[in-house]
C-alpha cells in the first residue's frame, strides 16, 4: 500500500519591508493541505515557510531519509508565494529573501532536488508563482539529469501556476485545482486536472495557462486519484434508470408484453447470447463495441433485455426469471434508451461528473480498472440516429466500457469500423422451431395461475399453432409474440381443429397491425389516427396536451380531442409506454414496428411538414400580432426544430426572430447540422456556445448582436424588439456566414491533419498541453484523445483502409495511431529531433516523409516499414509536404538554408530552389498543367517546379502567413492560408487575387488542410487561441469579404469629438487604429503606419483639433491627427513596450503622459512633440496612473504591482511624495473631500482599500474591503462615493466622508476587471467589465441591475459616451455599440 506524504508552503509575509506581502499565499497553502487530506495525504514539515529559503532543502532531505521512502510512495510539494527571473535560474522568494541578493532566495530546482535522487516512483512539485513555467522547466531538468542514475523509470512531475511569461494572480491557481478536482471525480491524471484547470482560467477570463511536465514516467499519474479508488458509480440512479425502463428490458428480456404478464418465455438467440458473455468475461477488451442488428422484430431488444437480467442482480424484473441465472459479471451495468432525450447526461450523472463534457467522459472511462457494461438499445429509433450513432463513435473502442448496442443495419457506417456485429438474422442465431417453441410457450401460459388462454394445458394443440405462427414469422420474434398473446387474450380466436384455420393468422406484421387494429370494430380508424403522432414523435414522447390531439387532427384531416385521447389510453395502452418526464407523462408506441405500420402510407418529409405547420398554430399571438413562444407548450420548443428540419421548412422557422428566442439550444444546433448555409442558420451558431446557456432575454440580446454583425437587417429589428438595449452597429470581422462547425480544443493548437474515416471526415490536432486529439468535423466533437507526451508535428495517412494519426515527438519517435481502434505505437524516427511530417503514396503504399535537426529527410514505408534516407545535408528541416504532382510522387521541404529541396520520391532526384527568404511553409499543386511549388511567410510565392523561377508572389506587406495548403475549389487552384492575425484568406494561384476571408479566429492561425464532409470541399483551419474551425466553400464563395474592420484583437478604446460629432477611437493587435461614427459606424479614417501592435490610446483637444495619443509595442509613441488621419509626431524614449497613454493639461497645455515595461513613465509636450519628463524609480512596471491638483499644482500619482504609489509634479517633473503603506497599489482613484484632494489606493501588501491626504501625505485606512478595479464619483454638491470591484465578484458603494458602506451589488461570475461611473438618462450608474465577458450596468443609488449583455470572445475594453447614450464594447476584434431603446 502505497503512502501519500504533503509538503506545503505558502510564504504570505517577508521580513524585508521592500516586499509586498501576499496573505493569499498561507491561505492557497491551507486549501491545498484540505483537498489532499481528502485525497488521503499526510502533512509533512508544516512549518516550513517560516524557515530561510536555503535551510528548506535540508529539511525536506532529512525528512525523507527519515521516512525511508519505497518505490511505491507518493510525494506531492506545493510552493505558493513570489518568485522572481534573473538571467540565469528561476528562483522561489522565502521570508528571509532580501531584494538584489540571490543568495537569498532558492533557486526552483533546489526545493525539490533532495526529492528526484530518491527511488520513489511518484514526485509532484507543484509551482503556484509568476513565472511558474520556468522554474518547472528548471526541476524537470534537473530530473532528467539525474533520471539515469536510478535502475527503473521513476515518474517526476512539475505543475506550474503560469507559463514561463507569465504572472500569476493570487488565489486563482487553488479556485482552479478546486473546481478541477470537484468536477473531475476519483481518479483524474496530471493532464486532465491541466486542462481543467485551464478551462477554468479561461471561462473566468484569466491571463494565465497552467503546464506539466513529466520525466521518466512510469505510465501512470496517481497524485490526484481517491486513496480508496475511484470506481464508484452511483448505484441508487442506476437502480432507478432500470426501473423507469422495466418495460422494455424487464419486459422483453423475459418475452412477454407487459410488466405484470408473470412467467419468462425467452427463447433462443443463445448462441448470440453466448457471445456476448463470452465476451465481456474475457479478462482483455478487444477494442470494439458489440452491435447487435436484426430486421424489426427479431429480438434485438430482448436479447439485450436478457443480458442485463442476467448481468444485473438487482434489476426488478430478475425474480421472474425461470432459471438460476449466470453468475454476475465483475463489471457494473447500465442499460439505456436510445429514445432518452440525453443519454449522455445519464451517463455522467451515473459516473458523478455531471457536468463532464464528452471528451471528459471518454477520459474517465478510458482509465476505468474495473469495465462498465452500457447497453443501448433502439439506436435507430432515436430522434436523430446518424448523429447519436456519430456521438457514440470514439465511446466504442474505450478499454474502460464494454458497449452493448442494438440497431438497425443502415446505422454501422456511422458507428464506424470499431464494432462486432452480432446480426440475429444470420444462420445460427435462429430457426424456425425456436419461435414456434416460444409461441407455444406463450399459448400454454403456464406461469400465469388465472390464465384464460384457450390452449392452457393442451400441449399438442399449442405446439401446432406455434408452428404455424413461426412460418408466418419469418425469423420475427415479435409477430410470434402479438399474435400468440392476441390468441391469449382473446383478441384473436383460432382454434386448429376448424377448417381453413391457418388463413386466419395474419401473413406479416403490418397485417398482424391490421387485424388487431379491425377488433375495435368501427373505432379502428379512431384509435389509428390518434396513435399515428406518436410514429412521429421525438424525444422521449408526446405529452397527452394539446400537441397530441393537435397532431392528430393535422395528420388524419378529422378533429381530435383531449377528450379522444383519454379515451384512446383507456381502450388500446397495450400498444403504449408511459415515461415519466419533468412536464408529466409522455407517451410512445411500445415497438418501432408500430410506427412504421402507421407510417407506412404517408411520406416522412410530408408528414413532418403537417406537423411543424400544426405545431406552429398551438403558438398563441401575442398583442402585436408574433407568436408568443413563451406560452408554446415545452414539447414545441425542443423538438420542433428537428419536425422542421425532417420537413424541409427549418428555414421558414430561422426568420422568425422569436423562435430562434426560444428553441432549446440542443435541438435547433442539431437541426442546423444538416441545413446548408443561411442567415438565421449563421446568426444563432455565432455565438452558441455563449448563448445556449443563458435565459431567452440574454439570449435574445446576443442573437440580436449578432445579426447587427452579420447586416441581417430584418432579424435585427425583429430580434431587438423588447429590448431595453439595442445593438445601434457592430462589426463583424469573426463572422462569416462560411463557418460550418466552431471547435474549442482546450489550449492552443499547434499542428493539425484532416482525414476520413467511414466517410466522416476528422481533424487531428496536437496542442500546447502535447495532447493528440481527433475531432469529427460533422458533429464538432472529440473522437478521440491519445494520451501520451507527445509533441508536434502531425499527419494522417490510410493504411489498409484505416486512417492513421502519425506524431513526431522531440526526440523523433513516430507514434502511430489507429483512429478507429485507439491503439499506438512506437517507432523509431531516424537520428535526432523531428520537426516536420507529412504522408503520402509511394508505389501503391502509404509513406512518411520526416524531417529534421540534422537535414535529412527520412522516407517510411507503412506497409513493410522499410525506410530510405534523402540527405541533402543542407540544414535544419522545418517544414516538409508530400503528394503527388504531375503523376510525379514529390516530397518539398524548407528549413534553415534558405533553400526549398524538392525530391522525386520515385527516383530519388533532387532539385533545389531559391534561395527564398522569411519562409515557413510549403505545398505543392499543378497550376495550368504544371507542377509548382507554394511558399508562405512574408508573402505568398508561386515557384515554378521545372525552372525555379518565381511564377508569381502575392500579399507582400500584408502580414506574416503561417500556415499553407493548396486544393482546387470550383475546378480552379486556390491556396487557403493563415496568417498571424487570425484571418484565412482563399487565393486563386491563377490570377493571385483573394477569392474571400475568412475571419473568427482571436490568435494566430496555426494550421490550415482541406477536406471533404458529405461531399463537399471544407477548409479546417487550428489557431493558437484554441479553436478549431472548419469552413464550406460552396458557401464561402458567396460571401465574399467581410466588412471594414480591425483583423486582430482590440486592445484599447477612446472617445472624442469632431465636427460635432462623438467619435470612437480603438486601437488594435493590427497595428492599426481607427475612428468610428459612433451614430452611424462608419470608419471617419483609419490611423496605420505602425510596425507593431498598438496597446492603449488617449484622446485630448489641441487649439481645437482632436489627437489620439497610442502606445506601441515597440516603445514608441503615436499623436494623430483625428480630422486628417496624419500622423504629428512619432516620439521615443521608452526602451519597452507602451501599455498605458493618458492626457492631462498642465497649466491649460494637453500633456501625454505613458508609462512601459521598462519601469518608467514619460511626460510629453504635444504641441513641440517634445519629451518633458521621465519619472523613474519604480520598482517594478507601471499598470494604473491618477491625476489630481494640490495646492494649485497638477501631481501624477502612479503605482504597479510591486512598490509603493509614488506622486510627481507635473510642472516640474519632481518627486513629491511617496504613500507609505501603499505596496502593490493596483488601483488608483482620486477627489476631494471637504475641498481637500485625496487619493484611494488598494494595497496589494496587506490586501487592504486605504486613503491618503495629498497635501500631508498618510495614511487612513478604510474599512472598505479589497478590490481589483475602482472608480470614484463625485456628484454636484455632494459627498464623493468609492465603487469597488471586490474579491467576491461584488461590486460595492462606499461613502468615502463617512466611510460607510451604502450598496452592494451581486451578479457577475469571477473577477471584475474594469469599472466606472456614468449617467444614463439622469441616473447616475455604475459600468462593470468581468472575467465573464459580461458587461453590466447598475443603479448606483439602489445597486439594481440595469442591464447585463453577454458577449461570446473576451471582452477588453468598454466605453459609455453620455452625450450619445451609447455604451461601445470592444470584442476580440469586433465592435459592439449599443443604445437604450423603449424602457
Amino acid at each position: 500500500m502505497s503512502r501519500r506524504f504533503l509538503i506545503a508552503l505558502g510564504v504570505g509575509v517577508y521580513r524585508d519591508s521592500g516586499i509586498t506581502n501576499l496573505p493569499g499565499a498561507p491561505g492557497d497553502a491551507d486549501r491545498v493541505r484540505r483537498l489532499f487530506a481528502d485525497l488521503g495525504y499526510r502533512e509533512v514539515l508544516p512549518d516550513l515557510a517560516s524557515v530561510p529559503g536555503r535551510e528548506i532543502p535540508h529539511r525536506i532531505e532529512t525528512w525523507a531519509h527519515e521516512a525511508r521512502l519505497d518505490a511505491e510512495d507518493i510525494v506531492v510539494v506545493y510552493f505558493a508565494g513570489h518568485a522572481e527571473k534573473n538571467s540565469e535560474r528561476h528562483h522561489l522568494l522565502c521570508a528571509d529573501y532580501e531584494p538584489g541578493r540571490w543568495t537569498t532566495a532558492l533557486p526552483s530546482e533546489e526545493l525539490a532536488r533532495s526529492l528526484v535522487g530518491h527511488a520513489f516512483r511518484h514526485l509532484l512539485v507543484v509551482l503556484d508563482t509568476c513565472y511558474a513555467g520556468a522554474g518547472g522547466g528548471e526541476v524537470a531538468a534537473m530530473a532528467a539529469d539525474l533520471a539515469n542514475t536510478q535502475p527503473k523509470p521513476v515518474g517526476r512531475w512539475t505543475l506550474t501556476a503560469a507559463r514561463s511569461k507569465e504572472t500569476a494572480e493570487d488565489n486563482v491557481f487553488v479556485d482552479a485545482l478546486e473546481h478541477a478536482l470537484m468536477s473531475l471525480g476519483r481518479t483524474p491524471g496530471v493532464e486532465e486536472i491541466v486542462q481543467r484547470i485551464n478551462a477554468y482560467f479561461s471561462a473566468q477570463g484569466r491571463r494565465q495557462h497552467a503546464t506539466y511536465s513529466t520525466v521518466d514516467n512510469p505510465g501512470t499519474s496517481p497524485f490526484f486519484h481517491a486513496a480508496n479508488g475511484g470506481e464508484a458509480l452511483d448505484h441508487a440512479r442506476i437502480a432507478e434508470l432500470h426501473r423507469l425502463d422495466n418495460a422494455r428490458f424487464g419486459t422483453s428480456g423475459r418475452g412477454v408484453r407487459d410488466v405484470t404478464d408473470p412467467g419468462d418465455h425467452f427463447t433462443a438467440r443463445t448462441t448470440a447470447l453466448d457471445e456476448l458473455v463470452s465476451w465481456l468475461r474475457s479478462s482483455t477488451h478487444d477494442r470494439r463495441a458489440r452491435v447487435v442488428v436484426g430486421d424489426p422484430g427479431s429480438g434485438k431488444t430482448a436479447l439485450l433485455g436478457r443480458l442485463l437480467l442476467l448481468t444485473d442482480p438487482s434489476h426488478p424484473a430478475r425474480h421472474h426469471l425461470r432459471q438460476q441465472p449466470e453468475p454476475r459479471l465483475a463489471m457494473d451495468v447500465l442499460a439505456l434508451h436510445a429514445h432518452a432525450d440525453d443519454v449522455f447526461a445519464e451517463l455522467s450523472a451515473v459516473l458523478g461528473r455531471p457536468q463532464a463534457t464528452d471528451s471528459e467522459l471518454q477520459l474517465v472511462l478510458n482509465r476505468r480498472e474495473t469495465p462498465l457494461l452500457l447497453i443501448i438499445d433502439g439506436l435507430d429509433e432515436s430522434a436523430e440516429a446518424a448523429r447519436f450513432a456519430r456521438l457514440l463513435r470514439p465511446f466504442t473502442t474505450l478499454p474502460g466500457l464494454r458497449l452493448v448496442i442494438g440497431s438497425r443495419r443502415p446505422l454501422l457506417p456511422e458507428l464506424g469500423p470499431g464494432t462486432a456485429v452480432i446480426d440475429l438474422d444470420e444462420p445460427g442465431h435462429l430457426a424456425t422451431a425456436d419461435i414456434a417453441r416460444y409461441a407455444s410457450d406463450v399459448l400454454l401460459d403456464a406461469h400465469d395461475p388465472h390464465s384464460l388462454s384457450p390452449y392452457r394445458g393442451r400441449p399438442d394443440e399449442a405446439a401446432a399453432l406455434g408452428e404455424v405462427i413461426a412460418e408466418k414469422a419469418r425469423h420475427m420474434f415479435l409477430y410470434a409474440q402479438v399474435t400468440a398473446s392476441a390468441v391469449v387474450k382473446g383478441q384473436l380466436t383460432v382454434g386448429t381443429a376448424e377448417p381453413g384455420w391457418k388463413d386466419r393468422l395474419p401473413n406479416d406484421i403490418n397485417q398482424a397491425y391490421s387485424t388487431y387494429f379491425s377488433r375495435y370494430g368501427d373505432q379502428r380508424m379512431k384509435v389509428e389516427r390518434l396513435l399515428r403522432p406518436l410514429a412521429y414523435a421525438r424525444g422521449s414522447g408526446l405529452p397527452r396536451s394539446i400537441v397530441w390531439p393537435a397532431l392528430a387532427t393535422a395528420l388524419s384531416g378529422r378533429e381530435c380531442t383531449a377528450e379522444d385521447v383519454f379515451w384512446l389510453l383507456e381502450t388500446a395502452s397495450e400498444y403504449l409506454v408511459e415515461h415519466p418526464s419533468a412536464d408529466g407523462p409522455v407517451y410512445r408506441l411500445f415497438h418501432e414496428t408500430v410506427a412504421d405500420y402507421l407510417r407506412r402510407s404517408f411520406p416522412d418529409a410530408d408528414s413532418h411538414r403537417t406537423i411543424t405547420f400544426a405545431l406552429l398554430d398551438l403558438v398563441p399571438a401575442d398583442r402585436s400580432g408574433h407568436r408568443d413562444w413563451t406560452l408554446a407548450p415545452p414539447y414545441l420548443r425542443r423538438h420542433l426544430a428537428t419536425h422542421a428540419a425532417a420537413g424541409t421548412v427549418l428555414d421558414r422557422l430561422l426568420a422568425d426572430a422569436d423562435f430562434l428566442v426560444h428553441a432549446d439550444p440542443d435541438s435547433l444546433l442539431s437541426a442546423l447540422h444538416d441545413v446548408p448555409a443561411q442567415l438565421g442558420g449563421a446568426i444563432y451558431r455565432a455565438s452558441a456556445a455563449t448563448h445556449r446557456r443563458l435565459s431567452p432575454q440574454r439570449r435574445r440580446q446576443i442573437l440580436a448582436m449578432d445579426a447587427a454583425r452579420l447586416d441581417a437587417t430584418d432579424l435585427h429589428r425583429a430580434l431587438s424588439r423588447n429590448l431595453t438595449w439595442v445593438t445601434r452597429w457592430a462589426t463583424g470581422r469573426q463572422n462569416s456566414l462560411a463557418l460550418s462547425t466552431d471547435i474549442s480544443g482546450g489550449g492552443s493548437i499547434v499542428s493539425m491533419a484532416c482525414t476520413t474515416t467511414s466517410g466522416h471526415a476528422m481533424a487531428v490536432t496536437t496542442g500546447a498541453d502535447r495532447t493528440v486529439r481527433a475531432w469529427d468535423l460533422t458533429t464538432g466533437l472529440p473522437a478521440a484523445t491519445l494520451e501520451a507526451d507527445l509533441a508536434d508535428p502531425v499527419a494522417c495517412a490510410m493504411v489498409d483502409g484505416r486512417p492513421l494519426a502519425v506524431v513526431v515527438d522531440g526526440a523523433g519517435t513516430l507514434w502511430l495511431w489507429d483512429l478507429v481502434t485507439g491503439t499506438h505505437t512506437e517507432s523509431p524516427g531516424g537520428p535526432g529531433p523531428v520537426h516536420a511530417v507529412a504522408c503520402g503514396t509511394l508505389r501503391g503504399h502509404p509513406i512518411t516523409v520526416t524531417g529534421g535537426e540534422n537535414g535529412t529527410l527520412l522516407v517510411r514505408d507503412l506497409v513493410t516499414l522499410e525506410q530510405s534516407v534523402l540527405n541533402a545535408r543542407r540544414g535544419r528541416i522545418t517544414a516538409v509536404v508530400c503528394r503527388t504532382v504531375g503523376d510525379r510522387p514529390t516530397a518539398a521541404a524548407i528549413g534553415s538554408d534558405d533553400v526549398i529541396q524538392v525530391w522525386d520520391l520515385t527516383d530519388g532526384a533532387l532539385r533545389l530552389i531559391g534561395p527564398h527568404r522569411r519562409v515557413v511553409d510549403v505545398d505543392l499543386a499543378e497550376l495550368d498543367g504544371e507542377p509548382v511549388v507554394v511558399t508562405v511567410g512574408d508573402s505568398t510565392k508561386v515557384w515554378e517546379l521545372r525552372t525555379g523561377a518565381v511564377r508569381r508572389e502575392m500579399g507582400l506587406g500584408e502580414g506574416w502567413i503561417n500556415a499553407v495548403t493548396c486544393t482546387t475549389a470550383a475546378g480552379l487552384p486556390v491556396a487557403v492560408l493563415g496568417d498571424d492575425r487570425g484571418t484565412v484568406r482563399v487565393r486563386d494561384l491563377s490570377s493571385g487575387e483573394v477569392r474571400t476571408t475568412l475571419p473568427g479566429h482571436r490568435s494566430w492561425v496555426s494550421a490550415v488542410g482541406c477536406v471533404d464532409v458529405d461531399g463537399r470541399p471544407f477548409a479546417v483551419t487550428a489557431s493558437g487561441d484554441g479553436t478549431l474551425r472548419s469552413w464550406d466553400f460552396t458557401s464561402a464563395a458567396a460571401v465574399g469579404f467581410p466588412a471594414p474592420g480591425h483583423m486582430a484583437e482590440i486592445t484599447a478604446i477612446g472617445g472624442a469629438v469632431l465636427s460635432g460629432r462623438a467619435v470612437l477611437v480603438s486601437v488594435s493587435e493590427d497595428r492599426t487604429a481607427r475612428v468610428w461614427d459612433v451614430t452611424t459606424g462608419e470608419t471617419r479614417v483609419v490611423l496605420d503606419g505602425q510596425e507593431v501592435a498598438l496597446n492603449d490610446v488617449a484622446t485630448t483637444v489641441l487649439d481645437g483639433r482632436s489627437l489620439a495619443v497610442t502606445g506601441a509595442s515597440d516603445g514608441t509613441v503615436g499623436v494623430w491627427d483625428l480630422d486628417t488621419g496624419e500622423a504629428r509626431y512619432t516620439l521615443y524614449g521608452h526602451s519597452g513596450l507602451v501599455h498605458l497613454v493618458t492626457c492631462a493639461e498642465v497649466y491649460g497645455k494637453p500633456k501625454a503622459i505613458t508609462a512601459g515595461s521598462d519601469r518608467t513613465i514619460r511626460v510629453w509636450d504635444l504641441a513641440t512633440g517634445e519629451h518633458i519628463w521621465t519619472l523613474g524609480g519604480h520598482e517594478g512596471a507601471v499598470r494604473t496612473v491618477a491625476t489630481s491638483t494640490v495646492g494649485g499644482e497638477p501631481v501624477l500619482l502612479a503605482g504597479g504591482h510591486f512598490g509603493p504609489v509614488r506622486m510627481w509634479s507635473l510642472a516640474t517633473g519632481d518627486p513629491l511624495a511617496t504613500l507609505t503603506d501603499s505596496s502593490g497599489g493596483g488601483a488608483i482613484a482620486t477627489t476631494t473631500i471637504g475641498g481637500v484632494p485625496v487619493a484611494v489606493v488598494n494595497n496589494r501588501r496587506d490586501n487592504s482599500t486605504g486613503l491618503w491626504d495629498l497635501t500631508n501625505p498618510a495614511r487612513k485606512k478604510l474599512a472598505a474591503p479589497p478590490a481589483h478595479a475602482l472608480a470614484v464619483h463625485a456628484p454636484a454638491g455632494g459627498d464623493p462615493v468609492l465603487v469597488l470591484a471586490c474579491h467576491d465578484s461584488t461590486v460595492r458603494i462606499w461613502d468615502l466622508t463617512h466611510d460607510e458602506h451604502r450598496a452592494t451589488m451581486r451578479g457577475h461570475v469571477g473577477r471584475i476587471r474594469q469599472v466606472g461611473c456614468s449617467v444614463i438618462k439622469g441616473r447616475t450608474a455604475v459600468v462593470t467589465l468581468g472575467s465573464d465577458d459580461t458587461v453590466r450596468l447598475w443603479d448606483m443609488g439602489t445597486g439594481t441591475e440595469l442591464a447585463v449583455f453577454d458577449f461570446p470572445g473576451p471582452v477588453n475594453a468598454v466605453r459609455h459616451f453620455v452625450r450619445n447614450g451609447c455604451l461601445a464594447v470592444a470584442m476580440g476584434a469586433d465592435l459592439v455599440v449599443l443604445e437604450q431603446g423603449n424602457e
